[in-house]
């Protein structure tokens, strides 16, 4: 077209800025994490100034976890598996941040399968614990990396409802898997979708549990949002 519009060679071409490499993925708008977590929540309460820019340096690729309840109707362990790609170089550890059920869980665990446990900080006025657990070493820009961690809660006498995730940029995949333990079954399950916290999700979809008391969520698409699955008890 330069020459049909009488533009010098490569004029046009260089409106379109550098190539960038293959599996190249934008970085992290700093309004994408107030998107989903909207004003005032227990995260931006946690981090303060820096909450626009929460993990801006990773993009997460895919999550998978898997919740455990206990006999007690209680979420005693969830286990996760994050597959992470580095959106700028230099990058060190993922910060992860977790909502509890129980307000006096001061006693959490959070082990890795390698390495030393990371510093986690319990949080009681906004119930949650954070942690920034290493990658093993700095990454380069686009590389990849896979973190794997289990979260134990502390013994409660309180019961839980739901777990849900929350992320601000699309996934490649996220499969959440509920076991529950056969002394302590639902009546009945759902899941469901929401783009933000504190909106009610437009829908909620039935879930049943297998024959070894499990149940999953696998969306097909993975959009920036809230995604949950919450059971009724007897």
């Amino acid at each position: 077209m330069e020459p049909l519009l009488g533009f010098p060679t490569g004029a046009l071409r260089s409106l379109l800025g550098p190539r960038h490499p293959r599996g190249w993925t934008p970085p992290q708008s700093p309004t994408a994490v107030r998107d989903v977590y909207g004003n005032g929540s227990e995260v931006e309460h946690v981090l303060g100034d820096a909450f626009p820019y929460f993990n801006a340096g990773l993009r997460r690729l895919v999550i998978h976890e898997t919740v455990h309840i206990n006999e007690h109707r209680f979420v005693e362990e969830t286990r996760v598996t994050v597959v992470v790609r580095a959106v700028r170089s230099g990058i060190q550890h993922l910060s992860v941040i977790h909502c509890l059920d129980s307000p006096d869980a001061g006693t959490i665990d959070l082990s890795l399968p390698y390495g030393p446990p990371p510093d986690v900080r319990f949080l009681p006025e906004v119930n949650c614990v954070a942690a920034d657990i290493p990658l093993g070493r700095a990454l380069v820009i686009n590389e990849t990396a896979v973190v794997e961690y289990t979260l134990r809660a502390a013994p409660t006498t309180k019961v839980s409802y739901l777990h849900e995730r929350r992320f601000t940029t699309p996934l490649r995949s996220y499969l959440l898997h509920a076991r529950f333990h056969p002394q302590a079954l639902p009546s009945n399950l759902w899941h469901y979708y929401r783009k933000q916290l504190g909106h009610e999700p437009p829908n909620r979809h039935r879930l049943t549990l297998d024959d070894f008391h499990t149940t999953h969520l696998l969306p097909t698409r993975c959009p920036p949002g809230v995604y949950g699955i919450t059971w009724d008890w007897d």
